[in-house]
């Protein structure tokens, strides 16, 4: 769901293994996991960070972005 409150949970149809960075709204990055296998799912813990905009980028294992996604982070 989006806002959220706690944890982003990011799944995938796909057996690749994936890249994540996570940034705030000045850009600056928060978490960087290098690559892990998101067959079975993969939660990302927020309850550190205020609430607020980020922005979950999401990169293939070459690199090359496969999205961005926008998160709100509520309460």
């Amino acid at each position: 769901p989006n806002p959220v409150e706690n944890y982003i949970s990011i799944k995938s149809k796909t057996p690749e293994n994936i890249q994540f960075t996570l940034f705030n709204s000045f850009g600056q990055s928060l978490i960087q996991q290098n690559s892990f296998s998101v067959n079975y799912g993969r939660q990302i813990d927020l309850q550190k960070f205020p609430v607020g905009v980020y922005y979950l980028q999401i990169r293939d294992t070459f690199g090359k972005i496969i999205d961005t996604k926008k998160i709100i982070k509520g309460k």
